[in-house]
This record gives structure tokens, sequence and C-alpha cells, in this order.
């Protein structure tokens, strides 16, 4: 009996071990790329002779060197006579007058003095006080005060309707500027300038 298995069995063995043998030689075979040939290979040249045959061919035409060469004719020659130099000046030379001792005598300069009132060059607004702007009040000041000889007010006092307006109005007379009165040619002080300041809200 196990001598009829081994007759069955061997041949089968030998059959799978061809078969496996068959696929491994399958999986492990690579395709090897194709043999170059020295056709194939890429020509370099490293030191090329050049062809120096001109580019335009068989159209260049083959240029000739004349044996001499014939100079140009010279020129014409003009017969003229030599500028004469004049023996006398034609332009008789101008005459300098002489001039004499400019006598200049004291300048005298006379400075008339005009006398002239006071004028304002600046003025300033007063702002209104914003409580008294929110509630509608209106008020006024008047304003008393000195103007100094370089025109800036001095002594100023404010007599107001509303105690509330008295502040911004001092503030705006003390930014104002005048150009101050001339008596005699000298700037003096004005005293007792009065100005009234009206606070009124525009309807």
């Amino acid at each position: 009996m196990t001598a009829n298995r081994l007759v069955f069995a061997a041949p089968a063995a030998l059959l799978i071990t061809l078969s496996l043998f068959f696929v491994m030689t399958r999986m492990i075979h690579v395709d090897l790329p194709p043999t170059m040939t020295v056709a194939d290979l890429p020509r370099v040249v490293i030191n090329e002779v050049i062809d120096e045959t001109p580019a335009c061919g068989r159209s260049c035409r083959e240029l000739t060197v004349p044996d001499t060469v014939t100079p140009p004719p010279r020129p014409v020659a003009i017969d003229h006579d030599p500028a004469t130099n004049p023996t006398a000046d034609p332009i008789p030379p101008s005459e300098i007058p002489t001039l004499g001792p400019v006598d200049i005598g004291p300048t005298t300069v006379t400075w008339t003095v005009v006398d002239r009132d006071m004028q304002p060059i600046i003025r300033v607004e007063p702002n209104y006080p914003p409580r008294y702007l929110e509630r509608g009040v209106e008020g006024s000041c008047l304003m008393q005060f000195s103007v100094m000889p370089d025109g800036v007010p001095a002594n100023i006092r404010a007599t107001c309707s509303n105690v509330g307006f008295e502040a911004a109005s001092l503030a705006a007379v003390a930014r104002w500027r005048y150009q101050p009165r001339v008596v005699g040619g000298h700037a003096v002080t004005v005293t007792g300038v009065e100005t009234t300041l009206e606070f009124r809200l525009r309807n």
C-alpha cells in the first residue's frame, strides 16, 4: 500500500516542484534595457573645424582690386589781388568830454509828523457760555479799558447784565489789538475806552 502511494505521489510532487520553480523564475525575471550600439551614442565634437566658405554661396562675386588708381583732378587756382591795408584810419577817434568836479551840497530831509487817533486792528468775538446758550439766556457787557502805546488793552473792566458773561468778555478784549494814538510823533496811552459786547441768540 505504501509503495502504491509512493508511485502516485512522486510524479505529483515533481509536477508541483516544477510549477513552483517556473512561477519563482517569472517573479524574479527583470527586463534588461536594450543594448546600445556605437551608432546610438551621441556625437561630441571638441575642436570642430569651421568651414570658411562664405555664407552667400555661389551668389558671391570675386572682388578685384585695380592695379593703378587715378588721382582726382587738382582744384582750379583763382587769381586775386591781395588786400591792401589802409594807411589812415577812416573812422576818427571819438572825443571824450572832460567833466569838471560836481558840487553836491548838503541834503536836507524834512520829516512831517502826522498825528493820528487809535484804530482797531484785531478784534476777537467772545465765546458764548455753553450753559447760557443751552438755556437761551441773552445779555450784554459794558467794557472799559485803556489802550497802551504798544496797542495792547490794559485795566480791562466788565459790567455785565449777567455775571456769567463776564469771563468770556474779559478774555476776548484782552486779545484785541489797536494802532495806538500818535501825538507829536509819539504813541500815547488812551484811557476811558468803552465798548459794549452783546450776547444774542440767532433765531
